[in-house]
């Protein structure tokens, strides 16, 4: 290792030298923050195509003895913001488990990035790119990138509106009702990479209503956790589950529109 010394003598005549490198320096800050930019277009509009969203993974939990103790099918990033939601990312108290975090942030970046370890910039990109994403898809837009900028066309409400003619990333993502880092605004509970969120030991948060997409998705994974002896539940749960099983099968047949999937 070389080791150079400089007077303050030195420093002083170089002094225009300095400032130029400085100047230098700040411009390759500027490219990388317009190189990150059009990453993040490009990251966006992928995650927005059906191919990726509705890419099939599969999330593994693997307890401290490093047996798999969680085995559950991902569709894409449909649930994205609900994962946190399912009983098979929360510990014995209730609170979002790390070690479930930490699962679900490599075996993601591994399934879309064909990355075998986590890289954290390509993480916090993924944060911000798939919520946007999310938001497009639900509006019912597509995304596309022109000269590295996203362009949105399509929806209908003013909430496609507003994302339509955000002229930032960062507008974009406030439009989508997101915060800076990709979350949810006003949900401090979906922590997604180890360390954010409530973090295990913690008292979960409740500051919106589940939405029925997420109450079905966490009353699906229970009984899933029930029948393969992954969850115990208490009675009053397993009676409720019991008799949504027999509303189920005994009023369907009379009532076929009620379970009919929306073309």
């Amino acid at each position: 290792m070389t080791i150079e010394r400089y007077t303050a003598t030195q420093c002083a005549k170089a002094l225009p030298l300095i400032a130029g490198e400085a100047i230098q320096a700040d411009k390759q800050k500027g490219q990388a923050r317009e190189n990150e930019g059009h990453a993040e277009a490009r990251m966006i509009a992928g995650f927005s195509d059906d191919t990726a969203a509705t890419l099939e993974w599969v999330l593994e939990i693997k307890g401290n003895d490093n047996v798999v103790h969680h085995h559950a099918p991902q569709a894409g990033i449909a649930n994205w913001h609900t994962r946190e939601n399912q009983p098979a990312m929360r510990n014995s108290e209730g609170a979002i488990s790390k070690t479930a975090q930490g699962a679900y942030k490599r075996q993601f970046q591994h399934a879309y990035f064909n990355l075998v370890n986590p890289v954290e910039a390509v993480w916090t990109m993924a944060k911000r790119a798939v919520g946007v994403a999310v938001a497009i898809r639900e509006e019912g837009m597509t995304a596309s990138v022109v000269n590295g900028k996203l362009v949105l066309e399509g929806g209908t409400s003013p909430k496609a509106q507003a994302m339509r003619e955000a002229d930032s990333l960062a507008k974009l993502r406030k439009a989508c009702g997101l915060t800076a880092s990709g979350a949810i605004k006003g949900d401090a509970s979906r922590g997604t990479s180890e360390g954010e969120g409530e973090g295990e030991g913690a008292t979960p948060s409740a500051t919106r209503p589940a939405t029925p997409s997420e109450l079905t998705a966490a009353t699906l994974q229970l009984c899933k956790d029930a029948l393969t002896g992954d969850a115990a539940l208490c009675n009053v749960a397993l009676e409720n589950l019991q008799a949504i099983a027999k509303l189920v099968t005994s009023k369907a047949k009379d009532n076929v529109a009620a379970f009919t999937l929306d073309d």
